[in-house]
């Protein structure tokens, strides 16, 4: 008989992920507004006015603006599709242009304030000067500007500008030599960031982005210098292209992609069917909402979106749009989703979009018992102020929720536990009102409350990491400062960023409290900071280097760990690190880190810990706008790791960007309670049960043959999945056989060809 060896873990796949309860768009949305016509130009030029005209008709909307040939500019017959005429300004050395004067349809007396996008043709016949005008009507307060910023006749750059002559931004670089080019340029001017849109095309190639600026100009002001092609009013030199220029375009709003490829395609040139968005894949849990999003780059026919190949026409509504939505995600629907497109001038397919759907891992551990969230009248200090929301903890001697919050100001509010009514508001006289003067929050054994500020450089004599005492969380009783300094003063660990992260155990004259550093480039991020006392009421930091660990490792959190001298430490991005340290020798060096592969995500932080029931609790927080979950580990065993017991996702989806984008909040446990703080998000507490069964493999029963029948407790409507390994030493898990919906209160598999010497473990998901 082979020997068969077991141990359970519960873990739930990780990785980015969007959580219950979201909607997501993949995919640039706002080209999917275009349309097969686009609206009407402000003012066009074709110059399609035979070769003796002297003016230059304006096709766009009335009244016209007839362009005055001035200079040596002319016409010529070399145009993008071989018919009709061009406008010529190739004449070296000469200010050559069209003008038309001051229209006030070319003035935000009409609409041309908020957006406005430039189209054209050029075929430069020479190397471009700097600041040759495309076209223009700017002066040094109002006005737009389209000009070459550089001289080079094969790599040449358009710069963009509005409201003045200076300072604007410019396209990537573009081949415009001996070759029609199609160009355009759309502006933003409601947005400050990304506002300007370059694009360029050709006569067999269609219009595409090309690149990004942003100019934070504001709305497009009056200018009452005339529009000129070829030149501009804003100077009396030379400004003049040595190029043939076509069908130049105004229009007063941002032009989509597809208008744009219209545009360029009413010249003459078919569009072959492409798309110009494609769809994006994402890995998303169950339960929640998709949507897929790919985009034509012309008027399309007939689309259909496919699954796996398979047509969706009649398994999905909707799935004969451009825009698919899938509702209520099951594992069912993972794979790849494509979207074919048809019309007169052929077929397309899109790219594939990859769709893995997690399934949710819910059990009975924690149950959801109340939440405080944003806009909530009864506690106005929820809000979703980017880091509005600080410090949490429970204080075992009150039995009360004590939490930090920076809205309107500073202040320790006191909650109830069982119910999150505020009961009232601590003293915080004496404390600083504004930024954060305290931050995260603690209670020792005895029920005296820390808390401590922010700094982001300790070293400055104006902003010392100051560290205070409440010797209750009555609403009388006033704060004691403890510290006002450098915690890492005269060690490689001056200077750095404090308060980010808090723990407090012990009490009295053995309370400890235990702050880490935000991350820094010379790495003096990996120390630690041991506040220590004899009475109680004096605290003294020793500084305490962690060997093995990067920059920064406990910023997200901090905890202290099982037995005598140990810290539970992670930080989003990095690694749960447990580290065993001597305050003697101020040392430490790493016991276990628990990474991805351990069920741990990247982004999940904000821990706290009840160690005489081994519970580590944290958030995962990704930060980018996308809601988050709370997740609740059993970590009595260390040598395998933490087990997922419970995972809540979280009711709003606002944005946790604070401290440089990784997000602010805590995590608390008290009584048989665990409290969650996600800013931007609220509060929420969980009841932890203490009748859910352990999650055992109860038994495992060799079959004929060399299979294997493995039975372990469950709960119904779950899904698990039984993996194998051949060694506890750095394992490398693989599914073995398939996942298995339990019925019941338990659940078994059977392992037709198990391994020698073989290891098991069931994932509940």
């Amino acid at each position: 008989m082979k020997p068969i060896k077991l141990f359970i873990e519960e873990c739930a796949k990780s990785g980015q992920v969007i959580l219950a309860g979201s909607l997501v768009f993949l995919g640039l949305l706002s080209a999917a507004t275009g349309s097969a016509t686009p609206p009407t130009p402000l003012l066009q030029y074709t110059f399609d006015d035979g070769s003796g005209a002297v003016n230059a008709n304006d096709t766009g909307v009335p009244p016209p603006a007839v362009g005055l040939f001035s200079g040596s500019a002319t016409r010529t017959s070399n145009t993008p599709n071989g018919s009709g005429y061009a406008l010529d300004v190739t004449t070296a050395g000469v200010n050559d242009y069209v003008h038309c004067g001051d229209p006030a349809k070319l003035d935000n007396s009409t609409t041309l304030s908020n957006a406005v996008t430039l189209t054209a043709w050029v075929n430069l016949q020479a190397a471009a000067v700097a600041k040759d005008r495309f076209m223009s009507k700017i002066s040094t307060t109002g006005g737009f500007d389209l000009y070459f910023n550089n001289s080079s006749a094969t790599s040449v750059n358009l710069d963009f500008n509005v409201n003045t002559t200076s300072g604007g931004c410019f396209s990537s670089a573009i081949n415009m030599s001996q070759q029609w080019v199609f160009v355009a340029v759309t502006y933003n001017a409601t947005q400050t960031a990304n506002n300007v849109l370059f694009y360029t095309g050709g006569t067999n190639t269609t219009a595409t982005l090309l690149n990004t600026a942003s100019l934070a100009n504001g709305l497009i002001k009056n200018s009452t210098n005339e529009f000129r092609v070829g030149s501009t009013a804003a100077s009396s030199s030379d400004r003049t292209p040595p190029a043939w220029i076509d069908d130049v375009r105004i229009y007063d709003s941002v032009l989509s992609p597809v208008d744009l490829e219209t545009v360029r395609a009413q010249g003459g040139f078919p569009s072959p069917l492409t798309f110009i968005v494609q769809p994006s894949g994402a890995t998303v849990y169950a339960n929640t909402n998709l949507t897929l999003t790919a985009t034509p780059n012309a008027a399309i026919s007939f689309e259909q979106w496919y699954f796996n190949g398979t047509n969706l026409a009649n398994a999905l509504s909707g799935a004969t749009n451009s825009t698919l939505i899938l509702s209520n995600l099951n594992s069912g629907m993972t794979g790849t989703y494509s979207l074919f497109a048809s019309n007169s001038s052929g077929v397309a397919w899109s790219s594939g979009a990859v769709v893995t759907v997690v399934p949710l891992f819910k059990t009975a551990q924690m149950t959801n018992i109340w939440n405080i969230l944003p806009g909530d009248t009864n506690h106005f200090y929820i809000t979703t102020t980017a880091g509005g929301e600080r410090g949490l903890t429970f204080n075992p001697t009150t039995t009360n929720l004590l939490m930090v919050t920076h809205v309107p100001t500073n202040n320790l509010v006191v909650l109830d536990p069982a119910t999150g009514n505020q009961k009232y508001f601590m003293n915080v006289g004496g404390i600083a009102t504004n930024g954060a003067a305290i931050n995260m929050v603690g209670v020792a054994g005895d029920g005296a409350v820390y808390s401590g500020n922010v700094v982001a450089n300790a070293g400055s004599a104006s902003t010392p990491y100051m560290l205070w005492q409440w010797a209750d969380d009555s609403t009388n009783t006033t704060a004691d400062l403890l510290f006002d300094g450098d915690p890492g003063y005269g060690t490689a660990a001056a200077g750095l960023r404090w308060g980010d992260s808090f723990a407090v155990c012990g009490a009295g004259s053995s309370t400890e409290i235990l702050i880490a550093p935000g991350a820094t480039a010379t790495g003096a991020g990996t120390n630690v900071v041991l506040f220590t006392t004899l009475d109680g009421l004096n605290f003294s930091p020793t500084v305490i280097g962690i060997a093995g660990v990067p920059s920064g490792f406990g910023q997200g959190g901090v905890a202290f760990g099982p037995g005598t001298n140990t810290l539970w430490a992670k930080d989003t991005g990095q690694q749960l690190y447990l580290v065993q340290f001597d305050p003697i020798n101020a040392t430490g060096a790493v016991l276990y880190a628990y990474g991805p592969s351990n069920n741990v995500p990247n982004t999940f932080q904000f821990i706290s810990v009840n160690r005489s029931q081994n519970w580590l609790a944290g958030v995962m927080s990704v930060a980018s706008g996308l809601p988050d979950n709370v997740r609740l580990y059993d970590v009595a065993s260390l040598t395998n790791g933490p087990v997922l017991a419970d995972l809540e996702t979280n009711l709003t989806s606002n944005l946790n960007g604070f401290n440089g984008g990784v997000g602010v909040g805590s995590t608390a446990f008290g009584g048989n309670y665990l409290f969650s703080l996600d800013s931007q998000n609220g509060v929420r507490a969980f009841l932890l049960s203490t009748n859910v069964a352990p999650f055992n493999l109860a038994s495992a029963t060799p079959l004929a043959g060399p299979a294997v029948a493995l039975t372990w407790q469950s709960l119904p409507g779950f899904t698990y999945q039984v993996q194998a390994a051949a060694s506890l030493l750095n394992p490398l898990w693989s599914n073995a056989g398939t996942a298995v919906t339990a019925s019941g209160a338990t659940a078994s598999a059977t392992i037709s060809t198990p391994g020698t010497n073989q290891f098991y473990r069931v994932l509940g998901q």
